[in-house]
């Protein structure tokens, strides 16, 4: 009886997805927004590709699921947009969403090649077009190489300076000994941004002192898939399992067919970014709310952003001291910090 209950409730899941991929509007699928309420534009920079790490489909799910953001993405230049490639992903997520595809005009594949030097402007037009015709101030989020968000800045820094508000860099190494991976994707772009004087410039590093450190700066922690996939979305979950299988497959033959999710839940997975993009939304104050409640009491927000003068040299060193002001990330404690973060990830997953 029970294997019986448990076939009919996986063919009513199947159902489910296919009917959200076939565009079918369902009533509670569909993101209910006021007509009238503003939406921040945010640029959101990502090496998602073929061959990229696994956290990037963690960051690009939470990113899409932010609220009253307007969501622009660059992939870097080294992708394509053949099955299992960044730009495949971004298509196949918009279609679990339910909320209308936008034929990745939100997307653009950016430089393939590093800036040749400091102050090199060789940037994609669609990038200004979109900085000149913003309405109000945007935020601008890197999760990869800082080279087209370089470009960018080169080609046109009075704009960028007007248009941009806050500038969120997930890379580098907290104590500048080594050159984390982020960094070593394009050196030069990274300096020049970090070395440039724009206010507002949000420094997450992603380790303290060298590869896999933990630390007061660092955003890195571990996590092991069920903790956050246990209850997930079931279409959320399947675009996730395509990825990690690399299935070559098309997705909407891949999503109707049965599949063992056992290996994948095991998974442990390295972590640094997505959680923290609530903070561009606002609406991680709301998710610390839930999260007090749960756990019955209410300690000190466990991270938040110091500043400090800095300064950044070849292969990611750092001098603290001098250079110029950066909010800086800053753990006050890191067990509620993860704690926090797997609630985050566990709560969009299931409510995407």
């Amino acid at each position: 009886m029970e294997d019986k209950k448990r076939h009919v409730q996986e063919i009513l899941v199947l159902c489910t997805v296919a009917c959200i991929l076939l565009d079918v509007s369902i009533v509670g699928f569909w993101r209910i927004k006021d007509p009238g309420q503003e939406e921040k534009t945010v640029l959101y920079s990502t090496d998602l590709s073929i061959d990229g790490d696994f956290d990037d489909y963690f960051d690009l799910a939470v990113m899409k699921s932010l609220d009253d953001i307007d969501l622009k993405i660059i992939v870097d230049g080294t992708d394509s947009t053949q099955k299992q490639s960044g730009a495949d992903a971004i298509r196949n997520l918009e279609k679990i969403e339910g909320g209308g595809y936008s034929g990745l005009a939100d997307v653009v594949i950016g430089r393939d090649n590093n800036l040749k030097f400091l102050y090199d402007a060789d940037v994609d037009d669609k990038l200004v077009k979109l900085l000149e015709g913003a309405k109000g101030k945007i935020d601008v989020v890197t999760v990869g190489s800082l080279r087209d968000v370089a470009a960018l800045y080169n080609h046109c820094p009075d704009l960028f300076e007007n248009k941009v508000e806050k500038v969120w860099i997930f890379a580098g190494d907290a104590e500048g000994t080594m050159t984390e991976y982020n960094v070593s994707l394009d050196e030069t772009a990274f300096l020049r941004i970090m070395n440039s004087g724009k206010r507002d410039i949000h420094w997450i590093p992603c380790f303290q002192n060298g590869i896999w450190t933990k630390g007061e700066n660092a955003s890195y922690f571990t996590m092991e898939h069920s903790e956050v996939f246990r209850d997930a979305d079931p279409g959320l979950l399947l675009w996730f399992l395509y990825r990690y299988e690399k299935s070559g497959e098309d997705f909407q033959g891949y999503i109707l067919q049965k599949h063992d999710t056992g290996a994948f839940m095991k998974e442990m997975r390295n972590m640094w970014c997505a959680p923290l993009f609530l903070l561009i939304d606002g609406s991680m104050e709301q998710y610390w709310d839930r999260y007090c409640e749960k756990k019955g009491q209410k300690n000190r927000f466990p991270f938040g952003f110091v500043e400090k003068k800095v300064c950044f040299s070849d292969g990611g060193k750092v001098e603290w001291g001098s250079g110029n002001m950066v909010h800086v990330f800053e753990i006050y404690d890191y067990d509620e910090y993860v704690a926090l973060s797997k609630f985050i990830l566990e709560d969009i997953f299931r409510n995407f």
